[in-house]
């Protein structure tokens, strides 16, 4: 297997530019930028801006990818189920889960809350796009490129683009650098989230099933706030004071099973070589 530095350093650089991108112009979108009168609450200009922007930042990584390694990174129906059924079974209970913790009684009918529904739907679509793009098909895919698609090789990929995946969060310490513990927890339980997601995309070679798995347990989070008249300030609220260490054990615990899941997975899949 030769390692082609070259081709590694591309990747991950265009990524890291993308990255940086996407802060600065979301930065603009939401300081600089006043467009509340054409579409209305602060919180929709925000979503409509940000998820153009990750929709065009996703088409350049796709873009790179195959131009760097003339390959696809797998936007196809193939194998779909079993991404989505088989191999994020485990993400699947997780979503489920998420809806029902997350359920707040509305104070808003469901046809009134539709269009926002739609919105944040679309919006967290966005998120896993170019989240999945960037972690999943570029990063993922250059590391195993790189080390090569035997077991330490997946591993080795699968572990170096979860951790970037992870520490891509402690951006949210620009907006918020009073959540210190929350956004270490945020980091660590994202890096398990990543190692399942990439298991899922390795698993069924199809980028679609984890860019839905990713989008919809997102939209758990915030679907019942949407619900509420003071749907601003509760998706506000989760900003406003910091996590305790009791809590982020708790967390951490809860999401560790998402890594051991992936583990068992990945054994069970290099035993059938």
């Amino acid at each position: 297997m030769l390692h082609n530095k070259k081709k590694l350093f591309q990747s991950i650089g265009f990524s890291l530019l993308i990255i940086i991108s996407v802060i600065l112009i979301y930065s603009v979108i939401s300081n600089f930028i006043n467009i509340n009168d054409f579409v209305g609450p602060s919180d929709i200009s925000q979503k409509l801006g940000s998820f153009i922007v990750r929709v065009l930042c996703s088409i350049s990584l796709v873009f790179l990818i195959r131009r760097i390694y003339k390959t696809s990174i797998g936007f196809t129906k193939e194998n779909m189920g079993k991404g989505l059924f088989r191999y994020g079974f485990v993400l699947v209970i997780a979503i489920i889960l998420q809806f029902i913790t997350c359920y707040q009684k509305p104070d808003i009918t469901f046809s009134e809350a539709l269009p926002i529904l739609a919105l944040y739907l679309i919006f967290n679509l966005g998120v896993g796009l170019f989240e999945e793009v960037l972690c999943r098909g570029v990063l993922f895919n250059s590391f195993k490129e790189y080390f090569g698609d035997d077991k330490k090789g997946v591993y080795k990929a699968i572990f170096l683009s979860s951790g970037i995946f992870g520490i891509f969060h402690l951006i949210n310490l620009i907006s918020y650098p009073t959540l210190i513990i929350g956004t270490i927890t945020q980091v660590l339980y994202a890096f398990f989230f990543g190692v399942i997601f990439c298991t899922v995309y390795y698993r069924s070679k199809n980028l679609l099933a984890g860019i839905i798995l990713h989008a919809l347990f997102d939209y758990g989070n915030v679907f019942w706030k949407c619900l509420s008249s003071n749907r601003i300030m509760l998706l506000e609220s989760s900003t406003n004071s910091d996590m305790k260490i009791s809590e982020s054990l708790i967390v951490l615990g809860l999401t560790s099973i998402f890594f051991i899941a992936s583990m068992i997975q990945l054994k069970k899949e290099f035993s059938k070589e």
